[in-house]
C-alpha cells in the first residue's frame, strides 16, 4: 500500500515539474506549482518507511515540524485561493468586457473614494502611495516561500497601498475572507486584472493586526505590458466582492 502511494506522488511530482510555464494547468501560476511540488514532496517523506525523522536532535525535529505546518498552511490556502478564482471566473462570464479588453470607459460601476468604504471596513481608511516597476517582487527574498515574475514583454507594476487604523484601538482584519478581485487602468488605459497570489502583503488577501493609529502597507500586483509601463499620471481600480463592484480612483 504504501509503495503504490509513494509512487503515486511521485508521478505527482514528475508530472507537475514537467509542466513549467506551458499552459497546461492554466489555473497555476509557476509559483503555485513550486508549492505543489514541494508538497507532494513532504508527502512522499511523510509515508515513505524508509524515512526516519531525525528524533535524536530535538532542533532539527522541531525545524523539520514547522516546515512541515509552513507547508500544509500554504496548500490550503492555495486551494481557498483556487476555489475563489473558478468562482470569480463563472461570476465574469455575465460581464460585458474582460480584464485585457477595452478601457476604462467600457467598465459601469458605483465610484467610491477610498477601497476601505467600499469593502466595509469601518474605522479604516486605504492610502495611495504609487507604482513601482520591476521583473520580480518581492525582491531580496522578502518571502519564505512566494515571489512573482513578471511574464514575457511585461513589467510587474506594483500598486503600493498603506491600509490605515484611524481608531485608538488595534484591530484585526481579515480581507481574504472578502473574496475581494481587483482590476487596474493606468492613464485611463484598458483595465489588467490584479494578480491572485499567496504574498503575505497582497491587499486581497490580507489577515492580520493593524495597530491602533498605525498603517500597514499592502500591494497590488498587475502584469503589465512593456509599453504600458510608464509615468503613472491617473490610476483607477475597479473592485469586486461577492456581491457588489465599484471604481475607485486613486491617483
Amino acid at each position: 500500500m504504501k509503495k503504490n502511494l509513494i509512487g503515486f506522488l511521485l508521478c505527482i511530482v514528475i508530472c507537475v515539474s514537467m509542466v513549467g510555464c506551458t499552459n497546461a494547468i492554466p489555473e497555476l501560476s509557476e509559483e503555485d506549482m513550486n508549492m505543489v511540488t514541494e508538497y507532494a514532496a513532504a508527502l512522499l517523506l511523510k509515508y515513505n518507511s524508509n524515512y526516519e525523522p531525525r528524533m535524536l536532535n530535538p532542533d532539527k525535529l522541531a525545524e523539520e515540524e514547522k516546515i512541515q505546518a509552513q507547508i500544509d498552511q500554504d496548500a490550503a490556502r492555495l486551494a481557498e485561493r483556487e476555489a475563489q478564482k473558478a468562482a470569480a471566473k463563472d461570476a465574469e462570464k455575465t460581464e460585458s468586457s474582460d480584464s485585457s479588453e477595452g478601457g476604462a470607459e467600457q467598465i459601469s460601476a458605483p465610484a467610491y473614494t477610498d477601497v476601505a468604504d467600499f469593502i466595509g471596513l469601518d474605522g479604516f481608511s486605504v492610502s495611495y502611495n504609487g507604482v513601482d516597476y520591476t521583473q520580480i517582487y518581492p525582491q531580496g527574498g522578502g518571502e519564505l516561500f512566494f515571489s512573482v515574475t513578471a511574464t514575457n514583454n511585461c513589467e510587474l507594476a506594483v500598486i503600493r497601498l498603506y491600509l490605515v487604523n484611524d481608531t485608538n484601538e488595534d484591530r484585526d482584519v481579515n480581507l481574504l475572507d472578502m473574496n475581494l478581485s481587483f482590476k487596474a487602468s493606468f492613464n485611463d488605459g484598458s483595465f489588467h486584472r490584479a494578480l491572485s497570489t499567496l504574498l503575505e502583503d497582497d491587499f486581497a488577501v490580507y489577515a492580520g493586526t493593524v495597530p491602533a493609529g498605525g498603517s500597514v502597507p499592502l500591494v497590488l500586483i498587475v502584469d503589465l505590458p512593456k509599453d504600458e509601463a510608464v509615468n503613472v499620471n491617473s490610476l483607477t481600480l475597479y473592485a469586486k466582492t461577492a456581491d457588489d463592484t465599484a471604481k475607485i480612483p486613486l491617483q
